[in-house]
């Protein structure tokens, strides 16, 4: 199989190394099939190169997970068990917007005290151009700033992470992406789940359907974000200043975070 070069997301760089590091885990593991899913698809080309390279079956998976993360951590779920009756999470429409009404109607009061993971003092992450600034606050907030190529370009998000304030204004922000990578992808015999019905896609002219808001991007990389600090085992109480950044850098983050802090703060 041969495809032109395209252009991916803006922290394209990183199929390379990603490749080369699935080589030497399935070398070691040896696994019996290749599994990714995304947004961004960088990921993808990542995947097509550890395919090339050995020879095992891929499965691309255009949903994104981190809307169902996003959701179990939005504002009130604090212990979540999670048990899909089918053989994976539904991509829906692309957003997170069903699981929280969903899960809406599904949450019960417990007499456990709720955990929160405390920021104490103001911390900076990067990756190339990416930052992800974590400052004290008295409770839960995200800013964003993105910087696409057009027609997206640069759009902003800033809020706090609420209950009516997600469910509104984060949750319905689909996963996006651009019709020269889709083509690519469905060029190749992948991605075939993919539709207009679960993902927001950009044309050089601009969206193939009507936006849910002008910067529904942001939004949208809002929902990773806050999906990513799940990873931190309890609410966030802090501000999150993400300016270009993405999963590879909030794990980092998150990382780090729990390194320094590993206990949740048990608050009232």
């Amino acid at each position: 199989w041969r495809q032109p070069f395209f252009a991916t997301d803006p922290m394209g760089w990183w199929s390379g190394p990603a490749a080369r590091l699935g080589l030497e885990l399935a070398r070691e593991h040896k696994p019996s099939a290749i599994f990714v899913t995304m947004s961004p698809f960088t990921a993808a080309i990542a995947g097509i190169e550890l395919k090339r390279a050995t020879k095992l079956p891929l499965v691309l998976d255009l949903r994104d997970p981190w809307a169902f993360f996003a959701e179990v951590r939005d504002w009130r779920a604090s212990q979540v068990a999670g048990s899909p009756d089918g053989p994976e999470i539904p991509v829906l429409d692309g957003s997170a917007a069903i699981f929280a009404q969903t899960f809406g109607t599904m949450l019960e009061d417990q007499p456990a005290r709720r955990r929160r993971f405390v920021v104490e003092k103001p911390v900076a992450f990067a990756d190339g151009d990416a930052r992800l600034i974590v400052l004290p606050a008295d409770d839960f907030r995200v800013t964003v700033c993105v910087d696409f190529a057009p027609p997206v370009g640069a759009q902003f998000f800033t809020a706090g992470v609420d209950a009516g304030g997600y469910l509104a204004d984060v949750a319905p922000a689909r996963t996006f992406g651009y019709l020269h990578e889709v083509e690519a992808l469905l060029a190749a015999g992948l991605a075939r789940g993919g539709s207009l019905d679960n993902a927001l896609v950009f044309a050089p002219e601009g969206p193939l359907t009507p936006l849910r808001w002008p910067n529904e991007v942001v939004r949208h990389k809002a929902l990773d974000l806050i999906g990513d600090l799940a990873l931190l085992g309890a609410r966030p109480q802090g501000e999150f200043i993400s300016i270009k950044s993405g999963h590879r850098l909030h794990a980092v983050a998150t990382r780090a975070l729990r390194a320094a802090s590993p206990q949740p703060a048990v608050l009232g």
